[in-house]
């Protein structure tokens, strides 16, 4: 047996019963605890067992009931029975299957600790309402997350509503919680006491071991999956078991002020813990579900500017078509920015399943934009697999197209054994891949006939453009792991390392030999922007979805703040020529002319630099932060701007003056096609006409009520009757000697 620690009296249980139990002992309970008492004590010996007994527990006892009494005229009357035998109308008329969050939690401690909470599994039926809540509702949420996205896009299939459902059902387990313990209080009084230090460790033990999984599950899954469905109802369990501990603690200090003068004691108001925790659970989720109303569409806040060098607007587009250009069910999420050609544009992102991401990269034709070809998973030659037997992987590198040729890679930070693809750009048609041991998510960059492509651990990489055959691999003594998307120009390959290294590097395009290397404080994941005799390095801590860091790095101290910069080296030798701090990362891409670079950072703000010594001429607010960079329209020599546009991460487009950051026109696209929308890359844009740009924005759309999302692409399309103009000033005015190359 085990002692009681509080009241120290003996307790014992049978863990394990003999089938044969018949054969030994037949009687009464009260005949059985006589013979256990005789034989502990020693007085006599218990009852030898019957071989020729046939096995079993004996006959099942025939139900008796006691005779019907008719109560006086106008009596209510209530038989005084144990709690525990309540008549079943006053219970749940449903069963459920109970999930593994508290029942889980519960046989673990039970099987690690049997002394201190071997009797959890049995004493929780005080805790029914709060297991069958929970259970209930993290079943109920487990199902609606795998079936959301077939359900009818309607308002009463929304998460809303499923919310709402929800806290219907806790605030009925708060009601019952408490007319269960009403009812147990009025029978016996003793429930309304303090929970003993036993109870008191078991609801702490279970709210520790679901505190635990949970933060396992937010290091897998992400943090903010701890607040979405169905990761929401699991955390207000845990909020819940943990307000009932907290309760229980307070129950157990508060022992003595039951006790009044002369050593007698008086009952106190007291509440159910189980009463406790739907109650915490009911207020979690009631904040959840305000924060889920107030949130909406929302598209960002406005855009603001501020500069410090203003100058009148020499030109002003203006906006002249707006529309969703592209859909398709083929691909759930658009994670590459899109490659577009005179006859196509290319967009890769990944099909969601129950349990997988499958890479998907579509071919839509310009004119029509309708779908000319898919490449998925099925499309990859069966000797291609062999050392991926996952198929495609997510498509987050850009597509580039060289000689009829496209390229493209694969996988995401934590994928391995990824490829380098080529295919026919027409047809789709797999002509090569290029097998590595990391990851490939950098847009790959061809240039004389060689592709260049970053690949995690294994560095960077050079390969035969027609054959796909290596010509040579950037690595170093201290291993690099380069995900950003390089840079070739002036015969050079220019690249970052972020993860356990932070350097910049220029090598030889031909050799891939290292030309220079520095040192950085930061980490590098965004693409290096040459220009003329500078190249600029937009650096941070986390990445482009956080602000820090999670993962554990060999040799570096966990990151606790966040920080950001813009770095300027000489393109030659890779002598810094200045450095600019920013409040968060800027990871994105870069964009530069003549006079200005310009980058987005994670504080919400798209920064203008002053290339020649990094100081700021103005900065426009996209109200959130940013995870895709800036374009600038120029004119054909690069040194003229013309415009900057930026997307926000929820759809804001805007359109920006280069000179002062004010801006020529915004759009929401969120209020053009009706549902979320969220922007993973940076927009491309094109001049089609003298007068006319596009720019093709790839974007995911969310249903507000299903959750189903679909891949597309947003096509806005502005026109500046002045820019023929303007740069045929530009040209007059260069070629008189009055422009130099930073003016």
């Amino acid at each position: 047996g085990t002692t009681d620690p509080d009241t120290k009296a003996i307790r014992w249980a049978f863990l394990h019963c003999e089938p044969y139990f018949r054969r030994t002992f037949k009687g009464t309970t009260a005949e059985l605890r006589t013979v256990v008492a005789d034989a502990v004590a020693g007085k006599k010996e218990p009852p030898p067992p019957d071989e020729k007994e046939p096995h079993g527990y004996g006959p099942v006892a025939e139900k008796t009931e006691a005779p019907k009494k008719e109560p006086e005229s106008g009596a209510v009357t209530r038989a005084a029975v144990p709690f525990a035998s309540i008549p079943f109308h006053l219970e749940p008329v449903f069963g459920v299957i109970p999930s593994s969050i508290l029942l889980g939690p519960l046989a673990i401690l039970a099987a690690v600790f049997p002394a201190t909470f071997g009797g959890l599994m049995s004493g929780m039926g005080r805790w029914r309402a709060l297991l069958v809540v929970v259970s209930v509702n993290s079943i109920l949420a487990s199902v609606y997350y795998f079936l959301q996205k077939k359900l009818p896009d309607a308002w009463w299939c929304g998460e809303p509503m499923l919310m709402g459902v929800l806290l219907t059902n806790v605030l009925i387990g708060v009601i019952w919680a408490g007319r269960r313990y009403r009812l147990a209080v009025a029978e016996d009084s003793s429930v309304s006491e303090p929970p003993t230090r036993a109870e008191f460790l078991g609801v702490a033990g279970v709210a520790v071991v679901v505190g635990l999984m949970l933060l396992g599950l937010g290091w897998w899954f992400g943090r903010a999956e701890l607040f979405n469905n169905p990761g929401r109802e699991f955390t207000a369990a845990f909020v819940g078991l943990a307000a009932a501990a907290a309760y229980s603690a307070y129950r157990i200090a508060s022992r003595s002020l039951d006790d009044v003068d002369g050593g007698e004691t008086t009952a106190r108001m007291s509440a159910p813990g189980e009463g406790v925790a739907l109650s915490a659970a009911l207020v979690f989720g009631a904040v959840m579900l305000t924060l889920k109303l107030g949130g909406g569409i929302g598209s960002g806040g406005p855009v603001t500017t501020e500069t410090t060098d203003a100058a009148p607007t020499v030109t002003a587009p203006k906006l002249t078509d707006f529309e969703l250009w592209y859909e398709t069910a083929a691909m759930d999420k658009a994670m590459s920015a899109a490659c577009v050609t005179d006859r196509f544009v290319y967009l890769g992102g990944y099909r969601q399943t129950a349990f997988t991401f499958d890479g998907i990269l579509v071919c839509v034709n310009r004119a029509t934009g309708k779908d000319e070809w898919v490449f998925d998973s099925s499309k990859i030659p069966a000797d291609w697999k062999a050392a991926n037997a996952n198929g495609l992987r997510t498509v987050y590198s850009t597509p580039t197209v060289a000689d009829g040729k496209l390229y493209f890679g694969e996988g995401l930070h934590t994928d391995f054994d990824c490829r380098l693809f080529c295919l026919d750009a027409a047809t789709g048609r797999p002509l090569w891949a290029f097998q590595t041991r990391s990851h490939t998510e950098g847009g790959p960059v061809v240039a004389d006939g060689k592709v260049y492509f970053s690949a995690g651990d294994d560095g960077l990489y050079c390969a035969d453009a027609g054959t796909g055959k290596q010509v040579w691999q950037y690595q170093t003594e201290k291993p690099l792991h380069i995900d950003t998307p390089v840079t070739v120009a002036n015969g050079r390959v220019f690249g970052g390392s972020g993860y356990n290294t932070f350097t910049a590097f220029a090598v030889d395009a031909a050799t891939g030999q290292e030309v220079w290397k520095k040192e950085l404080p930061l980490r590098s994941f965004g693409t290096p922007r040459v220009s003329g005799k500078d190249v600029f390095y937009g650096l941070g801590t986390g990445n482009l979805t956080e602000d820090l860091s999670s993962e554990n790095e060999p040799g570096r101290p966990r990151e606790t703040a966040a920080a950001g910069m813009i770095v300027c080296f000489d393109v030659a030798t890779g002598a810094e020529r200045w450095k600019v701090p920013l409040p968060a990362s800027a990871h994105t891409n870069l964009a530069a002319d003549g006079r200005t670079v310009y980058a987005a950072c994670r504080d919400g703000w798209m920064y203008a630099l002053d290339r020649s010594n990094g100081k700021q001429l103005w900065r426009a607010s996209s109200g959130l932060p940013i995870v895709c960079g800036p374009v600038v329209a120029t004119d054909a020599s690069g040194r003229f701007p013309l415009a900057v546009y930026l997307a926000g991460p929820t759809g804001q487009v805007t359109c920006h003056d280069p000179v002062t950051g004010v801006a020529y026109w915004g759009r929401g696209i969120p209020e053009l096609v009706g549902r979320m929308t969220a922007v993973q890359a940076q927009p491309t844009l094109l001049q089609v006409g003298p007068e006319t740009r596009e720019v093709f924005v790839p974007v995911t759309l969310t249903n507000r009520n299903n959750a189903g999302t679909k891949a597309g692409i947003v096509r806005f399309t502005d026109t500046d009757p002045l820019f023929p103009l303007l740069v045929k000033g530009l040209e007059r005015y260069e070629k008189a000697g009055f422009v130099t190359g930073r003016e």
